[in-house]
């Protein structure tokens, strides 16, 4: 299971994503903690799905940051009772449920 995922665009100096968040965005005090800089794209929401989409854009030398955030982010959304913490791959459709 996998929390992130990159998105296929093309830059010299930045990688793009799109993480699986809780609606009180613990990603963001997380990725900062981790010394990442941030810019923010747009965040995806759907009624019948409690968790949102983040899309986001990092320089490409805070990658290996951005997967060790990633893991803390996960870590800290099941510990705060979120057991059914998906994958970002059943968020948009592209894996079924297991």
């Amino acid at each position: 299971m996998s929390n992130y995922a990159l998105i296929d665009k093309k830059s010299l100096l930045f990688d793009y994503y799109l993480y699986a968040d809780v609606p009180d965005r613990y990603g963001e005090e997380i990725l900062m903690d981790h010394g990442i800089n941030i810019g923010f794209g747009k965040t995806l929401t759907h009624p019948d799905h409690k968790y949102i989409l983040v899309s986001i854009k990092i320089l490409k030398k805070d990658c290996l940051k951005f997967d060790a955030a990633m893991e803390d982010l996960e870590r800290k959304i099941l510990l705060t009772g979120h057991s059914d913490y998906p994958s970002v791959e059943y968020l948009l459709g592209l894996k079924e449920a297991e």
